[in-house]
């Protein structure tokens, strides 16, 4: 069971995508210990986000009886609007405790970490702790991944690591263009670096893996795009997002106009 406790002598600063570095003195090694999270501003927006989006989820549950008589005919139209809307939120309010709770943290000989797993439970994120010597890291490898779900099309970038015993370890992944984010490269090259191995770049790949939270997959097995394939699917995804972000700014648009 990995030790959680923290030495006083911390300090914290903070790296790329809103993700904060614990940097903590360690008076018996020459290297500090890091620790990478999710920073306090991705925490904030995610808890922001979370509060919108329920808010929207209440106006529309509430909205027929606010209005009064006169909207009595739309109580099924609010209803159809508030419940995915809810279902939505509380969503997001579970992947808010995942990026509170996920952490990774580096000694030099060490990686202790809080991962982000499958889970057991249909949107329900579970938790994996790893403690593991470096010296049983073979490889540090990192890829893009082009997720085709639901008729939609997403990027993200996704880290794992392979033990000597063979077992391949999924870290965590970043869903290109989401609040919250955890430095890849830094944390790459940061376990390369302590393993003494180079980080292995497996290029892009189509898959149909959620990777709900934050979570990496840990089987490897699809064959890598081409480029054009890739900088296709990358296009597609941009698309999907911004019809994402179209359809949260009218929402947010409608619930202010009804004030």
């Amino acid at each position: 069971m990995p030790s959680r406790a923290r030495s006083r002598y911390a300090g914290t600063s903070t790296g790329r995508y809103g993700a904060s570095i614990d940097v903590t003195a360690n008076l018996s090694h020459a290297s500090a210990a890091k620790t990478w999270r999710y920073g306090i501003g991705a925490r904030l927006g995610f808890a922001a986000i979370v509060v919108l989006i329920l808010g929207l989820a209440a106006f529309f549950f509430a909205a027929p009886f606010v209005l009064g008589p006169n909207a009595a005919g739309l109580i099924v139209f609010f209803f159809v609007l508030g419940v995915p809307m809810a279902a939505l939120g509380l969503f997001m309010a579970v992947g808010f405790i995942a990026v509170v709770r996920a952490r990774i943290s580096l000694d030099g000989s060490t990686l202790d970490a809080e991962l982000i797993a499958p889970p057991k439970r249909p949107f329900v994120p579970s938790f994996r702790s790893l403690h593991l010597p470096v010296n049983q890291i073979r490889s540090v490898e990192k890829r893009e991944e082009i997720v085709r779900k639901y008729g939609f099309t997403t990027v993200r970038n996704s880290l794992s690591l392979v033990t000597t015993n063979g077992e391949r370890i999924g870290l965590f992944s970043n869903n290109v263009g989401s609040i919250g984010q955890m430095p890849l490269d830094e944390i790459a090259g940061a376990i390369a670096s302590a393993a003494g191995i180079p980080v292995t770049d497996r290029g892009s790949v189509l898959t149909t893996t959620a990777g709900l939270y934050g979570e990496a997959e840990a089987t490897w097995n699809e064959p890598p795009l081409d480029p054009a394939a890739a900088t296709k699917a990358r296009r597609t995804a941009a698309r999907t997002m911004q019809i994402l972000v179209s359809v949260v700014l009218l929402l947010s648009l409608l619930r202010t106009c009804s004030h």
